[in-house]
């Protein structure tokens, strides 16, 4: 059986996180997963301007989106697929 995995990932370096977002038994599911957490993360990346001047939405807003592991800093969140084949060890 193949699976398809929705992967986080935000930072650089020492600073770089990943995790797994979701998990499904279709690519369409996957890639609509996907497309709507990358929304949701260019969202949260856009300038705004509030009392402190202007900086990144996710400083001064508390992410509402799809992804519930949702991490970001200044570099984004990128969401990834991968396929992988569920194998029987016995």
């Amino acid at each position: 059986m193949v699976v398809y995995i929705v992967q986080g990932s935000t930072g650089e370096y020492e600073d770089f996180k990943e995790w797994i977002a979701g998990v499904f038994i279709t690519e369409e599911e996957a890639k609509r997963f996907q497309l709507v957490c990358q929304k949701d993360a260019d969202y949260m990346l856009e300038e705004v301007t509030g009392e402190k001047g202007t900086f990144q939405r996710h400083c001064y807003e508390e992410y509402k989106g799809h992804d519930l592991e949702f991490q970001i800093d200044y570099t984004g969140t990128l969401y990834n697929i991968s396929e992988h084949i569920i194998r029987d060890c016995m």
